[in-house]
C-alpha cells in the first residue's frame, strides 16, 4: 500500500513501477493514495489496478473509494482491471 505506514517519494514510487511493470493499487479499504498522490502519479508512465482489499467477507467488492478518483481524474485508461483493458503479467525473465 503506497504512502500506508511510510512516507515516499510518489514521482519516484511511479517511476520505478512502470519500469517493473508493477501496477499501483489504489486501495478503497485503505484509501491511499490520496486523490493528490494519484494526480502526482498520473505524471508517470505507472499504471493502476483497483482494489477492495477485503479482509472480511462484507468488504469484497467495495470499491466505492477508488472508483471515485478513477472518476475525478478521468484516468479509466490507465486502471487495468476496468472495462476491457487486460491485466498484463510480468514473466520472471
Amino acid at each position: 500500500h503506497p504512502g500506508h505506514l511510510m512516507t515516499l517519494d510518489l514521482k519516484q514510487f511511479g517511476k520505478a513501477c512502470a519500469e517493473y511493470g508493477t501496477y499501483v493499487e489504489i486501495s478503497s479499504r485503505h484509501q491511499i493514495p490520496s486523490k493528490e498522490g494519484v494526480e502526482e502519479l498520473l505524471n508517470t508512465d505507472a499504471q493502476f489496478i483497483i482494489n477492495s482489499d477485503a479482509h472480511e467477507l462484507d468488504q469484497i467488492g467495495r470499491v466505492d473509494y477508488a472508483l471515485n478518483i478513477v472518476e475525478e481524474l478521468k484516468m479509466q485508461d490507465r486502471v487495468v482491471n476496468l472495462n476491457s483493458n487486460k491485466i498484463k503479467l510480468r514473466s520472471k525473465s
